[in-house]
């Protein structure tokens, strides 16, 4: 599963602008606690939102000398998921297969 900071980088490390609202529709509570905590370890800027026609949205970036950095921390490598119920029905197949 992709932590909400991880989903933010990935989001900014293009450069550009991107409205709080990215954030929301990515599914995440409250993004300005994690834009908080990503400030500790990376310049992040920001300015009133431009995109859209609401008042008080902030629009934010990735300072773009720190973009390239934050790829590597980005792309979280994919774990596998353990199903017992999977694994059942594998062992049962292999036990079904035996017997044919």
């Amino acid at each position: 599963m992709e932590s909400q900071k991880t989903k933010i980088l990935n989001i900014l490390e293009d450069k550009g602008w991107h409205c709080t609202n990215e954030f929301y529709a990515s599914y995440m509570a409250d993004p300005r606690k994690r834009l908080h905590e990503l400030r500790q370890k990376f310049t992040l800027e920001w300015r009133w939102c431009e995109q859209h026609d609401h008042k008080g949205s902030k629009e934010w970036r990735l300072e773009p000398s720190q973009a390239q950095n934050s790829a590597l921390l980005t792309h979280e490598t994919p774990q596998k998921v353990f199903n017992p119920i999977q694994e059942v029905i594998s062992a049962l197949k292999e036990q079904t297969a035996l017997f044919q």
